[in-house]
C-alpha cells in the first residue's frame, strides 16, 4: 500500500507536471500499474484492519463472572500463585 504523501505526489506529477506514468514510475521507483491505481483512484488511500475475534472471547462471560464475585480476584484465580507467578 503506498503512502498518502506518495499518493499526493502521483497525482500531482501527472495532473500538474504531465509527466507520463512510465515516467512516474521510473522516477519513484514504483510498478506501473502502482502508479495507474494512484492516479485512478477516487479517494485517499487509507490502511483497512481486518476486525478479527478475539481468542479470549469464549471465555470473557467466565471471565467477567469470575471477577464480578464479591470474594475477589485473589481468590476467583483459585490454585494460581499470584506472588509467584509461576501458575502453580
Amino acid at each position: 500500500m503506498i503512502s498518502v504523501e506518495r499518493w499526493a505526489e502521483i497525482r500531482r506529477l501527472y495532473w500538474v507536471e504531465h509527466l507520463s506514468q512510465r515516467a512516474i514510475a521510473r522516477r519513484l521507483g514504483m510498478h506501473r500499474k502502482s502508479v495507474w491505481r494512484a492516479i485512478h483512484a477516487t479517494e485517499v488511500p487509507r490502511y483497512r484492519c481486518p476486525t478479527r475475534p478475539s481468542i479470549l472471547d469464549p471465555y470473557k462471560p467466565l471471565i467477567e463472572n469470575r471477577c464480578r464475585g464479591s470474594s475477589g480476584v485473589r481468590k476467583n484465580l483459585g490454585k494460581i500463585n499470584v506472588d509467584k507467578g509461576d501458575g502453580r
